[in-house]
């Protein structure tokens, strides 16, 4: 059996996290095949049994190309995850439309074509609907935290998103506090939980470790799986490889991403989590 790892240039050599797949996925008999998403033209695809999504992480910036090579991938071999979830989850309306029995939604909404700024009569107004006093907003297609901005209740302008298609949502602000939490999980089942945090005194509320976030591992609840498990069921989410973001708010669980398309999965939190993943992936091929 043949596997493509998909990726992009600045990853071609593949991020520490990965790597130690490729020795499991030979051990398992799976010959692998790096592929950066920009070249994807040179490599016959056809002799793959499928191609695993991992870390095309500049595709936000490129999206109509990136669509055009999972298209092209797609009519050669197997996509992992597939080109319908990818479809579903790379534009941020996607947390409009879930079913959110199990966890709460953030109030949020998409803006089309953004003229760049909010007056404070439009803030206020948001404020009294969602009860919040602090929002965040950020490009409809984006990661990374790339052009996201947390504001407050006063005039704003943002130049980096003028005529841009924008989700804009109210803050949470038990992200600072205590931080969020990515449960991932393999073929549908729960395999590990990491807690992403903030130092303290820091001012920053992007919770990525490029924006000085810091690492742990953390041990899901069997309350809070049980709430995943019920969201995950009502919206029939079962595939190879899924990363659920939540913070905890009391005793609820607050959605902040369901990353389907390329989430870093942290296994090296984790060495059981190689296992699982490789046999998922077998699986899957």
């Amino acid at each position: 059996m043949k596997l493509g790892i998909l990726t992009d240039l600045d990853h071609k050599d593949l991020i520490k996290d990965d790597r130690p797949l490729i020795p499991l996925l030979n051990e398992l008999g799976i010959e692998t095949v790096i592929l950066p998403w920009e070249q994807i033209l040179s490599f016959r695809l056809e002799d793959l049994n499928a191609v695993l999504i991992r870390t095309p992480w500049n595709y936000a910036l490129h999206w109509d190309q990136f669509k055009k090579a999972l298209e092209f991938i797609s009519s050669k071999t197997k996509l992992i995850n597939d080109l319908q979830t990818v479809y579903e989850n790379y534009h941020k309306e996607y947390l409009t439309k879930l079913n959110y029995q199990g966890l709460d939604f953030i109030h949020g909404e998409v803006i089309k074509n953004f003229n760049g700024e909010f007056n404070l009569e439009q803030l206020k107004d948001y404020a009294q609907k969602w009860e919040t006093e602090h929002f965040v907003i950020k490009p409809i297609v984006g990661a990374s935290g790339r052009d996201t901005f947390k504001f407050s209740v006063q005039e704003q302008s943002f130049p980096s998103l003028v005529d841009r298609e924008v989700y804009f949502q109210t803050f949470v602000p038990e992200i600072q506090q205590s931080g969020e939490v990515s449960a991932i999980y393999f073929g549908g089942e729960y395999s590990h939980a990491v807690r992403k945090f903030l130092p303290q005194k820091n001012n920053e509320f992007r919770i990525q470790e490029e924006h000085g976030g810091n690492l742990e591992a953390y041990h899901s609840s069997s309350q809070e799986l049980e709430k995943i498990q019920k969201f995950l069921l009502a919206n029939n989410y079962s595939l190879p490889y899924m990363r659920v973001d939540y913070c905890l708010r009391e005793e609820s669980l607050l959605l902040m991403e369901l990353e389907l398309i390329e989430p870093e999965l942290f296994m090296r939190t984790d060495q059981g989590s190689y296992e699982n993943f490789v046999k998922v992936i077998k699986g899957a091929l």
